[in-house]
């Protein structure tokens, strides 16, 4: 990290090459009883969150890769060392197949934005604690997956055996995902400035 660059300056550098991914910063207010943290996504002009979920995972646990044709997420987390992945697999995007991967620890202080049709995967490298938003209810509808591993995606990944969801060991590649999604009558990928 370079002189006067915050972790969440990295971040944000990382995912600036997919379209439409961006960091969002929090701020605290501290006293003696702790530290209350606001992420105020909304202010950056982002669609709002319809439903917050909580992830709790154990050491090694790795979920995805997965894409939603449906809504937006906001990533926040919220205790352990977590390797973020993202993968662009929106055809006719500028950043079709473009991927970004970095740790985020709840210390950095910032949440991420992954747009609808950005495949991506969250690697605990401790037991951990995620938080996340999604700018609409969930149904089940418009989901899809691909190989955390994936060759074409060249993620370096910091495990090699990583415990996976059943879904996740019986994925298909980036390639089948990003078939599937474009036979997907729903998919509409959005402009980022939505």
């Amino acid at each position: 990290m370079g002189a006067g660059r915050t972790p969440g300056d990295v971040i944000r550098q990382m995912i600036s090459g997919i379209d439409g991914a961006c960091v969002f910063p929090s701020n605290a207010e501290a006293d003696d009883r702790g530290v209350l943290r606001a992420y105020r996504f909304s202010e950056a002009g982002l669609p709002a969150a319809m439903q917050f979920n909580v992830v709790s995972s154990r050491r090694n646990v790795l979920r995805g890769l997965h894409a939603h044709s449906h809504y937006d997420e906001y990533y926040i987390p919220v205790s352990g060392r977590m390797f973020f992945a993202l993968a662009d697999a929106r055809r006719g995007s500028p950043t079709f197949g473009r991927t970004a991967a970095f740790w985020c620890y709840p210390e950095h202080a910032v949440g991420f934005r992954v747009p609808i049709g950005i495949a991506h995967g969250v690697y605990f490298a401790d037991d951990g604690l995620l938080c996340y938003g999604i700018s609409a209810y969930w149904t089940g509808v418009g989901e899809f997956e691909c190989r955390w591993d994936d060759a074409d995606l060249r993620i370096a990944w910091p495990c090699v055996d990583p415990i996976l969801s059943v879904r996740d060991a019986n994925a298909g590649s980036f390639g089948r995902m990003v078939e599937k999604m474009s036979a997907d009558t729903a998919f509409s990928p959005c402009s980022p400035s939505r």
